[in-house]
């Protein structure tokens, strides 16, 4: 009885580390993103190294998360305005996408490929349907995760009162790049 007990919880984790390896689930182990906004009169930058990524090579799903609190501006006042009057972190913590890789035949072979990742972006509470752009490099079991697109406050029903409107853009560039590695089952 308890060889085949043995055997049968070998069985099933040689099939459970079969599946995860075919799924060829990566998991982010490093990340960087930021914005800026630009105007005549002033500019900010923010940054976070705390956001998370997960890339299925073999389905092409992609999802990101960020907690917005996570991002940290040159000056604390920029701030603290940021999470509680604009993006309003404790009522909507996180920037989500979750997307599709589209058009690449297979993304398993080392190389460089240009993608379009068709998804849903989610800021303030708000979901918008977008494509963006990216560069996703595979190399000796690392997928290297890189964006760069532009977010237009309204589209998210983030409100800039008048009075600093000529400080802040309407439209933030957004840079991301995400290093990640296979996923391992702890």
């Amino acid at each position: 009885m308890k060889m085949k007990m043995k055997t049968i919880m070998i069985l099933v984790l040689a099939l459970s580390t079969t599946i995860m390896a075919s799924a060829q689930l990566y998991t982010s182990t490093s990340s960087d993103v930021s914005f800026d906004s630009k105007t005549a009169m002033e500019g900010f930058y923010a940054q976070t190294k705390k956001a998370k990524a997960a890339v299925n090579l073999k389905t092409k799903k992609v999802k990101i998360r960020i907690k917005m609190i996570s991002f940290k501006f040159e000056k604390p006042l920029m701030e603290e305005h940021f999470n509680e009057k604009y993006v309003e972190s404790e009522k909507y913590p996180d920037a989500k996408f979750d997307g599709v890789i589209q058009g690449a035949d297979t993304l398993t072979n080392n190389g460089t490929y240009n993608v379009k990742v068709k998804g849903v972006l989610e800021i303030h509470g708000v979901k918008q349907e977008r494509t963006l752009d990216g560069i996703l490099i595979v190399k000796d079991g690392v997928v290297e995760l890189k964006t760069e697109f532009p977010i237009a406050l309204k589209d998210h029903k983030i409100k800039v009162p008048k009075f600093v409107i000529k400080k802040i853009a309407e439209v933030v560039n957004v840079k991301a790049q995400f290093v990640c590695a296979l996923f391992k089952k702890k």
